[in-house]
């Protein structure tokens, strides 16, 4: 039995290992990905901008307990102050719920663990993030907007922060 933070009836939130980047750099080949984020991957097709995975307190696969298929990828930041849970989702699994359950069930574990708050940024045109952010009880947290320019037009954009209490 493959080790697991936390799981439910259908999801299994499992350590992301160096066997899962080649699943992770296919989904930031997805435009959507990249809007989501603001970000264009570099030419290389490499996602090298995340450091060691031993960085970062949470670093989980969503997998699908009856197909075993991975579902997604969910990261907390190393932020002490504001820890942001960030969420990947493969595009084959998008728009079925998978996000937003398994991202609650990395808030429940975070929670179990010692989290007494956990924070979101999300642009306001990524609306399948808005939803699961306010599906997960998070609220708009304004002191942690950040204004960005736009890596595909030049437009200035602000990342909308969230926080979400325990």
């Amino acid at each position: 039995m493959t080790q697991h933070y936390i799981e439910d009836d259908a999801i299994a939130l499992i350590p992301y290992t160096e066997e899962d980047a080649s699943d992770f750099c296919a989904c930031w080949q997805d435009d959507a990905t990249q809007r989501g984020y603001n970000f264009i991957l570099p030419e290389n097709g490499q996602v090298d901008i995340f450091g060691e995975i031993s960085a970062f307190p949470f670093w989980a696969v969503a997998v699908d307990k009856c197909t075993g298929n991975r579902l997604g990828v969910l990261r907390l930041s190393p932020d002490e102050e504001h820890p942001d849970l960030a969420i990947w989702m493969y595009p084959a699994h998008r728009g079925k719920g998978w996000g937003g359950r398994a991202y609650r069930l990395a808030l429940r574990y975070l929670f179990a663990h010692g989290y007494d708050a956990i924070y979101a940024g999300c642009f306001p045109h990524n609306t399948p993030s808005l939803r699961i952010l306010k599906k997960s009880g998070f609220i708009r947290w304004p002191e942690g907007d950040v204004k960005e320019t736009s890596v595909f037009d030049g437009s200035e954009i602000i990342m909308l922060g969230f926080q979400c209490q325990r």
